[in-house]
C-alpha cells in the first residue's frame, strides 16, 4: 500500500513591528501589517509592538507579543501575580474603566456590520469593584506529585497552581491555600475531579466533586476543616440563595444551576430590564430561558402575569418553588425544548412582552418564529455578542426595531460581555 506524504502547513514565524489601533471582542489588540489583519493577545490600541507570527503564512495573523515599543496610556500592571499564565482573565493589563468602553465599541461595530442601528445607548453598568466580584469559582485539581489547585493555563491544557485570585469575592479568597493543605491529607484526593467555591449568603461554601463516598476518617477531616475555617460544606443538591433587594425577591438555586457570579451587576441588570419595559401592571410577559426566575420573579412584581419557560426541568421546579416562597402567585413556569415550534406548546398565548436570556448559543430558533408575534416589545439579554448580533438582525427582519441598548461589566478583566437590547414593534 502506498504511503502519501502530507507536508505540514508552513508556519510564518517572522518577527515584525506593527501599530495596534483597536481591540476585538476577544480582548486582542488589532493592527495591520502588509495588508493583513494582525491579532495580538496582550496588546492595546495606540501601542507600537514587536510581535511574532504564530499561524500559517496566509490570511489573518495571530501573533505573540514580544516587546512594546510604545505603550498605551491606559496600560497597567496586572493586579494578579498569575495573570500571564492563568486563562481566567484576559484584560488585567488594561485599566478597568477602559475595558467596558472597548467592549461596547466592539459590539457596536458588530451590530453595524449587519445593519442593526441602535437609537440610544444607555450608560454602561459598571461593577462596583473590578476585584472581589466573583461569588463562585471552579478550581481544577492535579494531585500527581505535588498538589496543584488552580485554573487552566491560557495556552496549554495544564493547571496553573494559584496562591490567590483577586477577582474572587473576599470571603472566598483566603480558602485556596488551606484547601491545598486539606487535599494533601486526603488519601483519596486523586478521586476529586474539581472543587467549587460559592458564596452562600455571605458565608463561604465549598463542594468537592468526586466519584463515590468519602471514607469516615476523610469525611471527619473535611468537616473539621470546614468548621475551623467557618465554611459550609455543600452536597450535590445543596441549596444556596441570593437576594434582589430592589424587588424584595430571594432566588434559591442548587449549586449545579447556572447563576450570574457578579451579584451586584446582576441586580443592576435586572433593575434596568424592569425599568426599560415600563410596565403598568396590565402586561403579560413571556420569559424564555428563564432559569430559576432571575428575571421572571422581579418582573412578576410589576406585571399582571409572567410565564417562564426553561429547558432544564430541575430549574423549572426551582422556579416554581421560588415563586411560592416569594408569594408571587402571578408567575407560572414550564419546561420545554425552545428549539422546537413555540405555537404548539400548551403555554403559548398572546403576550405583550417577550424576554430572552439564552445561553451562549443564542435564541435563533425562537426569534425565527416571531414574525407574526403580537408582542410589542422583545428584551434580549446576551452573554455572547456574536449570537446577539445574529439574532438582532433576524428580529429586525421581522419588524422589530432596536430601541435602546446597554452593556454590563459582569466580568471585569475578561473579554466576556453581558449586553441588553430592547426591541419594539408598532
Amino acid at each position: 500500500m502506498a504511503n502519501f506524504f502530507t507536508p505540514k502547513k508552513r508556519q510564518n514565524k517572522q518577527v515584525f513591528q506593527c501599530q495596534l489601533n483597536d481591540l476585538d471582542s476577544h480582548g486582542q489588540g488589532v493592527g495591520r501589517w502588509q495588508q493583513r489583519a494582525v491579532f495580538v493577545a496582550g496588546g492595546l490600541p495606540g501601542e507600537t509592538v514587536q510581535v511574532q507570527a504564530m499561524v500559517p503564512s496566509k490570511g489573518p495573523i495571530k501573533a505573540q507579543l514580544k516587546n512594546i515599543s510604545k505603550a498605551s496610556e491606559f496600560r497597567q500592571v496586572a493586579p494578579c501575580q498569575h495573570y500571564h499564565q492563568c486563562g481566567g482573565c484576559q484584560l488585567q493589563h488594561l485599566q478597568a474603566d477602559q475595558q467596558i468602553q472597548y467592549k461596547q465599541q466592539a459590539l457596536q461595530r458588530m451590530l453595524a456590520k449587519v445593519g442593526v442601528t441602535i437609537d440610544h445607548w444607555a450608560s454602561a453598568i459598571h461593577s462596583p469593584s473590578d476585584l472581589g466580584y466573583r461569588s463562585k469559582a471552579r478550581l481544577a485539581l492535579d494531585v500527581r506529585g505535588r498538589v496543584k489547585l488552580g485554573f487552566r493555563h491560557q495556552e496549554r491544557q495544564t493547571i496553573v497552581p494559584i496562591q490567590q485570585c483577586p477577582v474572587l469575592a473576599e470571603p472566598l479568597q483566603p480558602l485556596i491555600k488551606p484547601l491545598q493543605e486539606l487535599l494533601k491529607q486526603l488519601a483519596s484526593a486523586s478521586d476529586v475531579g474539581h472543587i467549587e467555591l460559592h458564596l452562600s449568603g455571605q458565608q463561604p461554601a465549598v463542594w468537592l466533586h468526586r466519584q463515590g463516598a468519602w471514607s469516615q476518617p476523610e469525611r471527619q477531616l473535611i468537616e473539621q476543616w470546614c468548621q475551623q475555617h467557618e465554611v459550609r460544606l455543600l452536597t450535590q443538591d445543596s441549596e444556596l440563595s441570593y437576594h434582589l433587594g430592589q424587588f424584595d425577591v430571594t432566588i434559591y438555586y442548587c449549586r449545579s444551576h447556572f447563576i450570574q457570579s457578579n451579584r451586584q451587576v446582576n441586580e443592576q441588570m435586572v433593575a434596568q430590564a424592569v425599568s426599560w419595559l415600563e410596565m403598568t401592571g396590565s402586561e403579560t410577559v413571556l420569559d424564555l430561558f428563564c432559569g430559576a426566575g432571575n428575571f421572571s420573579l422581579p418582573l412578576a412584581t410589576k406585571a399582571k402575569k409572567v410565564v417562564g419557560v426553561e429547558g432544564v426541568a430541575a430549574m423549572v421546579t426551582q422556579a416554581h418553588s421560588n415563586a411560592e416562597r416569594n408569594q408571587l402567585t402571578n408567575a407560572e413556569f414550564y419546561q420545554a425544548d425552545l428549539s422546537q415550534r413555540l405555537d404548539l406548546q400548551p403555554w403559548w398565548q398572546p403576550v405583550d412582552i417577550i424576554v430572552l436570556d439564552p445561553a451562549r448559543a443564542g435564541a435563533q430558533a425562537v426569534v425565527e418564529q416571531l414574525p407574526h408575534c403580537r408582542a410589542s416589545k422583545v428584551l434580549y439579554i446576551s452573554c455572547n455578542p456574536t449570537t446577539l448580533v445574529r439574532d438582532s438582525a433576524i428580529l429586525q427582519r421581522h419588524g422589530y426595531q432596536a430601541e435602546k441598548a446597554g452593556v454590563m461589566d459582569m466580568f471585569p478583566h475578561t473579554h466576556h460581555l453581558e449586553s441588553m437590547i430592547l426591541f419594539s414593534k408598532n
